[in-house]
C-alpha cells in the first residue's frame, strides 16, 4: 500500500506525538516516585519493582488509548 509523502508525514507526525506524551508521562512517574516512597515508607528493595509495575501499566495505558479509544 503507498501512502504517499503526504502519508508519511502525517503518520511520523502521529507517531512522534505518541512517543512524546509517552516519554512526558513516564518522566511524570519518575519523578513521583521518590516522593511518594518516603512519605509511604516504602523500603527500597521494593522500588524496582513499583517503579516496572507503573511503567508497564503507563505503557499499557498509552497503548489502550492509541489503539482502542482514538481507532488507531
Amino acid at each position: 500500500i503507498s501512502i504517499g509523502k503526504i502519508g508519511v508525514i502525517v503518520f511520523g507526525l502521529a507517531y512522534g506525538i505518541f512517543v512524546g506524551f509517552l516519554s512526558s508521562g513516564l518522566a511524570e512517574i519518575l519523578d513521583y516516585i521518590p516522593i511518594a516512597s518516603r512519605r509511604l515508607k516504602i523500603p527500597t528493595l521494593y522500588l524496582k519493582y513499583i517503579i516496572i509495575s507503573l511503567l508497564i501499566g503507563k505503557v499499557i495505558g498509552s497503548v489502550i488509548g492509541w489503539k482502542i479509544i482514538q481507532g488507531g
